[in-house]
């Protein structure tokens, strides 16, 4: 976790991988553009989390995952980007979720 200073005050403390992928960086502007990814990218983080929450005792299918995430409050884009991320690096396998159930 980062802790992110506005106008000199502390503003909010939000996740790593957010904050480098939003590029935010000491000493750079939080101009609309950057505020805009950052949000995004604290949307996708989120996904990912509750992702990862939903999958630690057992896989799950991407469409249950997806049904989760949905129930969750998680916007489709972020869920979009969460599973594709999953599904890239193998987190996520449809046949081996069945193979457990089978």
């Amino acid at each position: 976790m980062v802790d992110v200073e506005l106008d000199g005050g502390p503003w909010r403390t939000v996740p790593t991988d957010a904050v480098v992928r939003s590029g935010l960086l000491v000493g750079r502007e939080l101009d609309r553009d950057t505020a805009r990814t950052l949000a995004r990218e604290l949307r996708r983080s989120k996904a990912l989390g509750a992702a990862v929450t939903a999958l630690r005792h057992r896989d799950r299918s991407s469409q249950r995952l997806d049904q989760r995430l949905e129930s969750r409050g998680v916007g489709p884009a972020a869920r979009a980007d969460a599973l594709a991320a999953l599904e890239r690096s193998g987190v996520i396998d449809d046949n081996r979720a069945a193979e457990g159930r089978a």
